[in-house]
């Protein structure tokens, strides 16, 4: 959502000029204000305004994630959608496939360490996912949950270097890795990542070369991609 929750940011004073706000009114306005820009109109939801005002006790490094959650359960609650929190692995069934959500199980600040994984089973065909988690965190994904008979694996944070790493291509040995990735400044997808999934003997699809990368599966004795 990027909530930029720094006091002494102006907003709008509701009469044409600007007023420079402090602590927990900081919080408050700039949430609003943002939602606001993005809605087209101001956003009024239920408890959403006396839920940030109480973020003031919490510590500094929790209230932006705090900010996130609550403005996130409002807009659900808006819409009459249900929020789930994923502290364990939990199965949705989807008609016939069944999607298996997995924690966050890196320990870094980064946002990206907080990411969930999922991983779709159809049958005897999988896939996963893992979001943009670092080496570290695939690892931990890796010994915590049976990923092997992995058929297609999304390469981690666009083919980056930092992912995509050997201990989790050894654990769900996947037939097909397909990077999304577009032009970029970062030199995604890395050298080392495309060696280790050639290593690893997967297939690469890449969006930037192919474009959109559509997966079909044959049920049966004889499946295949």
């Amino acid at each position: 959502m990027g909530l930029s929750l720094r006091n002494g940011d102006y907003v709008p004073d509701g009469t044409g000029g600007l007023r420079r706000t402090e602590g927990r009114e900081a919080l408050l306005e700039q949430v609003l204000f943002r939602l606001t820009a993005r809605r087209g109109t101001f956003p009024f939801l239920p408890e959403l305004g006396s839920r940030l005002w109480q973020l003031g006790p919490l510590p500094a490094a929790r209230r932006q994630s705090a900010a996130e959650q609550y403005v996130a359960e409002a807009l659900a609650a808006e819409h009459g959608t249900a929020v789930r929190y994923v502290t364990a692995a939990q199965t949705l069934p989807l008609g016939a496939t069944v999607l298996t959500v997995y924690p966050p199980v890196g320990t870094g600040k980064d946002d990206n360490e907080r990411g969930l994984s999922l991983r779709a089973d159809c049958g005897d065909f999988a896939l996963l996912l893992t979001g943009d988690m670092s080496a570290a965190a695939e690892q931990r994904l890796a010994e915590a949950y049976d990923l092997s008979g992995t058929d297609v694996l999304v390469a981690g944070h666009h083919g980056s270097k930092y992912a995509t790493s050997a201990e989790l291509l050894e654990a769900a040995q996947p037939e097909v890795a397909v990077i999304s990735v577009g032009s970029n400044s970062y030199g995604h997808p890395s050298t080392e990542a495309l060696r280790r999934l050639t290593a690893a003997g997967a297939a690469i699809c890449r969006t930037d070369l192919q474009g959109t990368v559509r997966i079909s599966w044959n049920r049966g004795d004889d499946h295949g991609l």
